[in-house]
């Protein structure tokens, strides 16, 4: 693994810097065209300066750097929080998740899907909830933040499984959606995850160029479309 921290500071020197190093190089000529101990010494100051400063201001920069990108981390933390996995929000996964899973009739003949999602559910949120506190009481620890979220975001990709899980064993029962209305929620409800995911892909390309640390690809993954996961429907509730 390349050595991140002196590719930083290259690149923030030809950046941001590089008009200050290139005002060296006339003093850096006199040094050798006079050869004097005193041109020396003076050229010597500066350049101590102009690292002392680059060392100074490429920590300022930096630590500017993990700020913002842990307020854009917290960006999606908060619409993680709001909407994706809030199952009062009537388009987030669990929402209907959870309507399915308290049907009448999947939860007489399969209730232990309410009661394990239900607990999937809360763990989501009160993980969430807890990230955010985190993130607004310390803005500068990205890194453990990060790792805090792609835990969440697996908890998540194991909802999705389990949702998934429940659509197949139910199934047998002919219980299924197949009104207008609830193909129009569960499309919305998926374009909204899906949006999500590509943004927060775009989002972990990004850290990954800057920071080298990135979330799996599995944990961005898309959310089944309508006529995927319901296909043929026939039956109605």
């Amino acid at each position: 693994m390349k050595d991140t921290t002196l590719e930083g500071i290259k690149d923030f020197i030809l950046r941001r810097m590089l008009v200050t190093y290139l005002t060296l190089i006339p003093s850096a000529l006199f040094v050798v065209i006079s050869q004097s101990l005193l041109s020396l010494g003076i050229f010597s100051v500066q350049l101590i300066l102009v690292l002392i400063g680059t060392w100074v201001m490429h920590r300022k920069f930096d630590e500017e750097r993990i700020i913002d990108f842990t307020k854009k981390l917290n960006i999606f933390v908060k619409e993680l929080e709001d909407k994706v996995t809030d199952p009062a929000y009537n388009y987030s996964l669990p929402s209907i998740a959870l309507e399915i899973a308290r049907n009448k009739m999947v939860f007489r003949n399969t209730q232990a899907w309410d009661m394990l999602l239900t607990k999937l559910s809360e763990d989501l949120t009160n993980n969430a909830i807890a990230l955010d506190k985190r993130i607004e009481a310390n803005g500068k620890q990205l890194r453990i933040y990060l790792n805090g979220f792609r835990q969440t975001l697996v908890s998540l990709q194991k909802f999705k499984k389990r949702f998934y899980d429940m659509i197949s064993e139910a199934s047998y029962l002919g219980v299924y959606y197949n009104n207008s209305e609830f193909r129009k929620r569960y499309e919305r409800s998926s374009e909204e995850y899906n949006r999500y995911m590509d943004k927060l892909k775009i989002f972990s390309d990004d850290i990954k160029v800057k920071f080298e640390e990135s979330l799996d690809e599995n944990l961005t993954e898309h959310v089944k479309g309508n006529n995927e996961l319901f296909p043929n429907l026939d039956g109605a509730f």
